[in-house]
Formats: C-alpha cells, structure tokens, sequence
C-alpha cells in the first residue's frame, strides 16, 4: 500500500493559484494569437483623422476621431460622425478626405466624401474647431471607379489620390488616380511599377511617394516612386481627360520586413507592423537602414497608425468593460513616448459652454428679481432687530462670503482633481480655462449654496458668519425659513455683482435680503463707561 501524501494548507494554495496564474497568463496569448486589425486612418501634419467604428450597436454611427498636432500628445476630437465605416481616409492640410463603399440599386459604388476642420478662435490654439459644413452632411466629390481594390489612398495640397489594383485581370493591371477640381485624371505610373507588392501613398511637403512593401524576394527591400509635388498641385488648363505624367524618380529603402504600411511624419518615413500578440513595432526608415523606435503594447481588436505632425499615434479602444480610448504617442526624431494611456478626449461640451450657462442663470434670477419678485416698499422699511444687535459691518459681510465660498470651491477642486490655474481661469472667464475648472467652480458654488442654507436656517449662522461673529435674521427678528435661506444664498452666490449693494443699501442689505426679507445683524458694542 503506496503512502498517503501529506495535505498541508501551503500545499493546498499552491495547487489553486499556479492553475490559475497559468490559465489567465495564456489566455492574452490565445486573445492575441492574430495581428490586429488596422483601423482606417491618415495624418496631414497639422491634423490626423482615425474612423471608429460603432463598438456594438449596429445602428450607431462611425465616429471620424480628430487629433490635432497643435494640441498636446494624446489629445483627441470627436469629429464629425459617418453613417458607415470608410475603407480609406486621406488628409492633407485642413482638409480629410474618405471613402465609403456600398451598393445602390445592386451596382458597387465607391463614395469620396470630405470635411474641412478650422480653429474655433483663429490665432489660438483654444482646443476647439469646427468641422465644415457645419450641421450638414459632408461635401461629396466625384466617385472613384467601383472596379478593382483600392490598395491606397491619400490627400494632397490639390485633392486626393487613389491607387486601385484590378485583380480580375491577368496579370493585375494598376491604376493611379489623382482628384484635379471635379474629375478624376489618370496618372502615368513608373516603368517599374510592381503591381505585386502591397502600397502606400505618402505625402510630404515638397514631393508624393509611392512606397511598394512586403514583396519577394527580399521583404525587407522598399520600392519607392518619387515626384514632385507640383506634378499634381500645378494649376493648367489641360482637359480633364488628359493624363498627367509626372517625373518619377526611383529608390530603393531598406524598410522592416513584414511591415504593414508606411506613413509620414514631419519629414521622416516610418514603418509600423502591427505584430500577433498585441504589439505595433515602428520603424524609422532611412538610406541608412530600418531603426526601431518603439515597440507599442495595445489590447484591441483593431487599432490605429497615423502621422501626428512629427510623432506617430498609435489608438486603441478598450475592452468591452473599459471602452475608453487609449493612445500611445511617439517622436519620430528621439523615440521618445510623449503619452502613453487613455486618451484626453475634447467633451460636447466646453468650459467656457458652462461659463456661458452660469452668467445666463445669473441673469434670469436678477431679472426675476427686479421684474417679478419686488418686494414691498413696506417690508423695506421695517427692520425688527433684536435687543443687543446691530447692522453687521460690510467688511464683516464680505470676509463671511469669501468663506463660505473658498472651503466648498477647493473642497470640489480636490474632487475634480482641477489644476488651481484652470479654476482661477473660470473665475476670471478666461477663454483658456479647462473643463475641470469650470466644473470645480460650479460645483463649488453649489456646494457653497448648500452649505450656507442649511446652517442658516438651522442656526441662523454659516461658517463664515462664525468666524466673524454675525447672525442672519428675518425681519421679525427670528431665524429664517429654509425657503428663505435659499432665495437670499441662491441669489448671493449666483451673481457676485450684487454684493456691492450692500456698500450703498442704508441697511446694508443686497438684493438677496430684500427678495428673501432677511438681515444680517452682530453683536452691538457695549457703550463706553462715562465717568463725570
């Protein structure tokens, strides 16, 4: 008879959680056993674009993200939204441009829409555009032949350019298409145009490449066409039939094997591979050889590569418990990784939207103040002030406010985790103040209005009032109402401005006493003893 084994709790842990270690170490490999796939994207230097897809609804819309270069890495716009996913997107300057596939009447069509994007303040770089036509749906250019596949596509200074490969041919026969005003026109392709191989269309300032890769025998050798820019930007009066042949010059760059696609940023070409298990690996491509820059770690499905002016955007949506979009942005020039994490998205609505709503709220509750809720001149006069008291002091008034507003807004400042400068810049209506800021700042105020009517109808005194030694009353001489705590804090704290009655109202009373019938007393001095 063999001999029992020795159960002891150690071993009784161990037999748990090395199963389970292993189990949740291979389920990201299982997960990433295939490359992702890539998100349609381009990048212009001064603006990138990234198509979301809806993540389950199929009735949503797409979303064409917005990254401008001018903002800080890993910033992000939410563009204008398309009623289906493009196959393409091309950008260049202020202007995007993409391509939506679909059947009408059973035929193939192959839709090229556009949106144009401009600062909301010219001269600043605020945070906000506007994508044009505004309210309306996209500007429509001329379709691209619904023949063959589109194998590239990119916009330059003079429109756009396509490339589209008709497989059904023998062998492959390639066509290149450039958008000159309303029509598509031919353009010549090199002599040693390798249909073969998988494209990409780059522009950079002064010149468009064509950049052949993944091609045998060598996969890591780059085909490349060059020409100049004004080959397609240059303003004749050529039919539209004509074709235009540009001056190709040749070269070959030692780019990554198994890249997936090139793309430019600044004045650099880099290589991105989007690699099984998870990772996007980004070259530097250069006469000199293929140099890694990065190696990015992503969780998603499918993800996205652009240009960002000099740096290079990797984004990504999380999983399905975390939907958030993350962003990975790296310097083309240092590899450096300028950000690295969720990605800081641009709300519907702005700082300086919310400013806007606290001034008109101000407005509506002094109008009804003076239109609506006059007081009667009675009430006006007749004042009870209990033995003892007297009108508290205006400076008293004003320490007491500053109080009972400062402790909420910083308490809500801490919460909102604002930067101090943005809540200054609310204050103030500065037109850079951020979204934290102003949401601190209200909500602060809010909190400062709770505060002050719960303390004084219970006590008559809120903390600010403790601290200099004053008391609310009503005009009977008792603690106001709920009611009336509010109407007069409401009022206090909604429009500042009004305070300064209290320096030229004989009673010291701002409008928020009047409308609520209530006055702020103190302790009267005692009188001097006078000896004869």
């Amino acid at each position: 008879m063999g001999r029992r084994p020795h159960i002891t709790p150690r071993s009784c842990l161990h037999a748990l959680v090395v199963p389970a270690l292993a189990a949740l170490w291979a389920a990201p490999a299982r997960a990433g056993a295939e490359p992702a796939a890539l998100l349609p994207g381009a990048g212009g230097g001064a603006h990138a674009w990234i198509a979301l897809p809806p993540a389950d609804d199929a009735g949503a819309m797409t979303i064409l993200c917005h990254m401008p270069a001018a903002a800080p890495p890993g910033s992000m716009r939410f563009g204008p939204r398309l009623r289906s996913v493009p196959v393409a997107v091309g950008a260049w300057g202020e202007r995007v441009f993409f391509v939506l596939e679909f059947k009408h009447d059973g035929r193939p069509q192959r839709r090229v829409e556009s949106v144009r994007v401009e600062s909301a303040q010219t001269g600043q770089d605020s945070g906000f555009y506007v994508y044009l036509p505004r309210g309306r749906d996209p500007e429509v250019k001329p379709s691209l032949p619904p023949e063959g596949d589109l194998v590239a596509f990119a916009a330059t200074g003079a429109g756009a350019m396509a490339l589209i490969v008709d497989t059904a041919q023998e062998p492959p026969t390639p066509r290149l298409l450039a958008l000159r005003g309303t029509a598509w026109r031919d353009v010549a392709l090199p002599a040693s145009f390798d249909a073969a191989r998988a494209w990409s269309i780059i522009v950079q300032e002064r010149r468009v490449g064509l950049i052949g890769i993944g091609a045998e025998p060598d996969a890591g050798a780059w085909s490349v066409h060059w020409a100049p820019n004004e080959s397609f930007t240059g303003r004749d009066h050529e039919a539209a039939s004509a074709r235009i042949s540009p001056p190709w010059v040749d070269e070959t760059l030692p780019g990554p094997a198994g890249a997936t696609l090139a793309l430019a940023a600044g004045g650099q070409i880099v290589g991105a591979t989007l690699e099984a298990g998870g990772h996007v690996r980004l070259h530097l491509v250069r006469s000199s050889g293929a140099h890694e820059i990065a190696r990015v770690a992503h969780e998603g499905d499918s993800v996205g590569v652009v240009g960002v002016g000099e740096n290079v955007g990797v984004v990504w949506r999380g999983p399905e418990a975390d939907p958030r979009l993350y962003t990975v942005v790296v310097s083309s020039v240092s590899g450096q990784t300028l950000h690295a994490g969720v990605a800081q998205t641009q709300p519907i609505v702005s700082g300086r939207d919310i400013q806007t709503l606290a001034l008109l709220m101000g407005a509506i509750v002094l109008t009804v103040l003076i239109f609506v809720l006059r007081p009667d001149p009675v009430d006006r006069q007749i004042v009870t002030i209990p033995d003892g008291m007297c009108l508290a002091d205006a400076w008293r008034r004003v320490v007491a406010a500053l109080v009972d507003v400062a402790a909420p807004v910083a308490l809500a400042t801490l919460l909102v985790r604002a930067p101090l400068a943005d809540v200054g810049g609310a204050l103030l209506l500065s037109p850079e103040a951020g979204i934290r800021g102003a949401i601190a700042l209200l909500v602060g105020v809010g909190l400062a209005i709770v505060h002050s009517t719960i303390c004084e109808a219970i006590t008559g005194r809120t903390l600010g009032k403790a601290l200099t030694r004053c008391r609310t009353f009503n005009l009977e001489g008792a603690r106001p109402s709920p009611m009336q705590a509010f109407m007069r804090n409401g009022l206090k704290y909604m429009c500042p401005p009004l305070t300064l009655f209290v320096l030229i109202d004989p009673r010291r009373r701002h409008p928020g006493d009047i409308l609520s019938r209530t006055v702020v007393l103190m302790r009267a001095p005692e009188p001097p003893d006078r000896t004869d």
